[in-house]
């Protein structure tokens, strides 16, 4: 395998190619771009198999006084 992968590099033409600033800042932007997406992402599967998962509250029973509502602190 190494012995193919030298040959390949040695026998390799230049590419000439050349990053500009301007192109630059596109690629930084395109990783960035994707990072968010992937934060956004996994905070929105994270919520939701989290709720699947997660504990449910149990309703409280009704108070034994015969009021529905509860009592004001006044």
């Amino acid at each position: 395998m190494i012995p193919i992968l030298l040959l390949v590099l040695a026998l390799s033409a230049p590419a000439l190619a050349y990053l500009d600033p301007g192109s630059g800042n596109i690629l930084v932007q395109f990783v960035l771009g994707c990072l968010a997406a992937l934060a956004v992402a996994w905070s929105s599967l994270k919520g939701k198999v989290s709720s699947m998962f997660g504990r449910r509250r149990v309703e409280s029973p009704p108070a034994e006084n015969g009021d529905s509502k509860p009592a004001d602190d006044a």
